[in-house]
């Protein structure tokens, strides 16, 4: 099963519906309602966490996710149940006495005391005599991030799970000749950065800055060349351009590429490190470099494998964006990291400043990728089939489903024929057959067979059920059958990057082969 991921895109998002249903005699339940990758649902007589030894967290700050178009559109931060938070799960208190839990997307990290909060990455003066040497850090979210007032040797530091990642030390632009002979260098002596929310931007080099952005998963390195200096317009076109940083590699870290141990100096578009027998990796995405005429999102749907499903405004633009590489060279105690481009691209009469260098660095057990165009309703192709699993050690509760949801960019409006079956499974994981009538329809109920009409703006596409699904055990398998005909016609329907074993998908373009098929 391919899997393609796509940082930046919103993930699919939730709104609760409060009607009421029976799910046994006795106890009366609200639907659940579920979209995508994401749940949200509202249940009567749903069990209180009555350990009065846990911990609990903060109340949330009323910020722009409870606002309109905010994943918690609807509610109140006074409306949460404290005690019932995890990792990805919030649950509040409706009017009519139920309970709404929502499901998905990293919501809180655990802190010192094992409370449960809510997930901040803003940048903030670091207070701790532990890492007095990083002014700057984020620590309320999983991983901590710690950056210095001024790069030299002290350098970037991520912390997760026992983990300590130095990187981004003695930071320096290079030019290299034909013969890579360094013609031009230049190190960071000294910088004081700005802080703006989750990003801290170093002003480096003459027009050029080191922005470093904290998501979920890692840090967003983005160097930003504002103009040509005379350092760097003065060389030939043949020539490289280079960003290099020092990061210190314990004897029990390796370095790999393509999943082979590196022990000597090597080029690659991507590679990771790993402390020996852990699973947890520090990955070096793919360089994505593009100039003013491109969106970052746009750069990176331009790498996705699958070439002839990009939309034609985005291809028009291929030549604003370019693939880098990184060139490792091992020295002692660790390695030399440059993302090198190309100054023929870089000084092309038709390039429109800035130009944006993008390394990521993500830390995650899995090698990840792109994942443009898929989602349940987005229609990239001309029928697809989609599946989702929800355990119910998320779900947490049973109830009667009558709606499902997905939130979706602007696009063209569509009227296109949809199924949606539901079943309960003990299956843990999706196969990596995402169709077929034996493992995934057989014993599940239709609950929509007809049209959906998709309009032309941003926001929630519901599907009211036409048969409801009656949850009452194991856990829940959802699949979505959308057809658009033909090659498909993209509508960037919102995602989730999370538990990629609980997705999975069939799509083809031409002709339809039926449930059957795989």
């Amino acid at each position: 099963m391919k899997k393609y991921l796509l940082p930046g895109l919103y993930g699919h998002l939730f709104k609760p519906i409060r009607q009421k249903g029976r799910l046994r005699p006795g106890l009366f339940l609200p639907p659940l309602l579920l979209l995508g990758f994401l749940l949200a649902f509202s249940i009567h007589g749903f069990g209180q966490n009555n350990d009065k030894n846990t911990p609990l967290g903060q109340r949330s700050v009323a910020d722009e996710k409870w606002q309109k178009g905010g994943i918690f559109e609807g509610y109140t931060p006074g409306q949460e149940i404290l005690e019932k938070r995890t990792r990805n799960t919030k649950h509040f208190n409706n009017p009519d006495g139920s309970i709404t839990v929502q499901i998905g997307g990293l919501a809180h990290y655990k802190d010192e005391n094992g409370a449960w909060q809510d997930v901040d990455y803003s940048i903030k003066i670091n207070n701790s005599d532990q890492t007095s040497a990083h002014k700057y850090a984020n620590k309320t979210s999983e991983i901590k991030s710690f950056f210095p007032e001024s790069p030299g040797s002290t350098g970037v530091m991520m912390r997760t799970n026992g983990l300590e990642y130095k990187l981004w030390a003695n930071p320096e632009m290079e030019i290299v000749d034909d013969a890579n002979n360094v013609v031009y260098s230049e190190k960071i002596s000294s910088s004081h950065p700005q802080i703006d929310g989750n990003k801290i931007i170093y002003p480096s080099y003459d027009g050029i800055s080191e922005n470093m952005s904290i998501f979920e998963s890692g840090i967003q390195n983005d160097i930003v060349i504002s103009y040509l200096n005379s350092n760097i317009n003065d060389y030939s076109s043949t020539y490289n351009i280079t960003f290099s940083q020092f990061i210190p590699l314990p004897d029990d870290f390796k370095v790999y590429a393509d999943s082979i141990e590196m022990n000597h100096d090597f080029t690659s578009e991507s590679f990771n490190i790993r402390k020996v027998r852990s699973e947890e990796n520090l990955y070096f995405l793919p360089l994505v470099t593009y100039d003013a005429k491109l969106t970052k999102e746009e750069a990176q749907i331009l790498q996705i494998p699958e070439q002839g499903k990009i939309p034609q405004e985005i291809v028009a633009k291929r030549n604003s964006c370019i693939k880098g590489y990184y060139s490792i060279h091992f020295v002692e105690g660790g390695i030399i990291v440059k993302a090198l481009l190309p100054l023929s691209w870089i000084k092309d009469p038709e390039r429109v400043f800035p130009i944006t260098i993008d390394p990521t660095w993500l830390i995650g057990a899995d090698p990840p990728g792109y994942n443009y165009g898929n989602g349940a309703i987005d229609h990239w192709y001309g029928y697809q089939r989609y599946a989702s699993l929800y355990p119910y050690s998320e779900i947490g509760g049973y109830g009667t489903i009558t709606a499902i949801e997905y939130y979706t960019a602007t696009s063209t409006a569509r009227t296109k024929p949809t199924k949606v079956y539901i079943k309960s499974t003990t299956a843990t994981t999706c196969t990596s057959a995402a169709w077929n009538s034996s493992t995934y329809t057989s014993g599940a109920t239709t609950c929509f067979d007809g049209n959906t009409t998709q309009d032309a703006t941003t926001g929630w596409k519901m599907i009211s059920l036409t048969s409801s699904f009656n949850y009452t055990a194991n856990n829940l398998l959802i699949m979505v059958y959308a057809a658009y005909a033909g090659s498909g016609s993209n509508q960037n329907c919102g995602f989730n990057t999370n538990s990629s074993s609980c997705q999975a998908y069939y799509r083809v373009d031409g002709t339809d082969g039926g449930d059957g098929s795989i």
